[in-house]
């Protein structure tokens, strides 16, 4: 359903009921969704392509939301979820946060 435009402001009433719940739910999507799979993409493929300089996690995931160009409040559950998804997806488990150092669970050790 789209909203008809009347040419007025919009009520306090309307921003409250239609505008806001809108805004709040595409922000956890944001945050609980594309945030931590692009890290984890953009931290995976950099380490495996050699491209990313020695710095902590926190570095890492905050240089890569700063591309959003976007204020995360609650960094630190990104980062939780950004570590789950370089596990699960990636096969990159972390040994060390600071700096940054990854066991590679799907590398086939030589027999």
């Amino acid at each position: 359903m789209f909203r008809h435009e009347d040419g007025k402001d919009i009520t306090n009433e309307e921003y409250n009921n239609y505008l806001l719940p809108h805004v709040l739910v595409s922000d956890r999507y944001l945050r609980d969704v594309i945030a931590p799979q692009y890290c984890a993409f953009y931290i995976a493929s950099g380490f495996r392509m050699g491209s990313l300089w020695e710095d902590s996690l926190r570095i890492h995931v905050q240089s890569v939301l700063d591309m959003f160009n976007y204020e995360f409040k609650n960094v630190p559950k990104i980062m939780k979820l950004t570590k789950d998804l370089l596990l699960s997806q990636y096969g990159l488990s972390i040994v060390s946060d600071n700096p940054l150092v990854f066991k590679d669970e799907w590398r086939l050790e030589d027999v």
